[in-house]
């Protein structure tokens, strides 16, 4: 009777391990074009300018602009990269236009999706 109750926790723990990971992989897919992403590695982004990339770098824009009582305008993500690190790390470099200058600028934003939550760590000019 222990022998099967030892083999009925091993497979239930088993299945339990193999279900949380095929549910955390499909959710890191969704956040770089559908390509699995790997926890704590930085990953290129393969479509700068894909629906889960623009919302980041518009957000990026705007809250600069609030912070540095600026008016930069967005033109589009020229690359990046992301790490999962409790939440999504997009490291963005960002064409915009100052004034009527075209400006290169590198913004760092820490998101967590399912909390809808985006914090701009860094952003400079490059």
């Amino acid at each position: 009777m222990a022998l099967k109750s030892q083999f009925t926790l091993l497979m239930f723990s088993t299945l339990l391990v193999v279900v949380t990971f095929v549910l955390t992989t499909d959710v890191y897919a969704m956040y770089d074009g559908g390509k699995s992403v790997l926890v704590g590695i930085w990953a290129p982004i393969l479509d700068p300018n894909g629906p889960n990339v623009l919302p980041v770098a518009q957000f990026a824009i705007n809250e600069h602009n609030k912070e540095a009582k600026v008016n930069l305008k967005f033109i589009k993500v020229i690359s990046g990269q992301t790490m999962d690190v409790a939440g999504f790390i997009f490291d963005l470099v960002i064409a915009a236009i100052d004034g009527a200058v075209i400006g290169h600028y590198k913004a760092t934003v820490w998101t967590k999706p399912w909390k809808d939550y985006m914090n701009l760590t860094s952003f400079r000019k490059l």
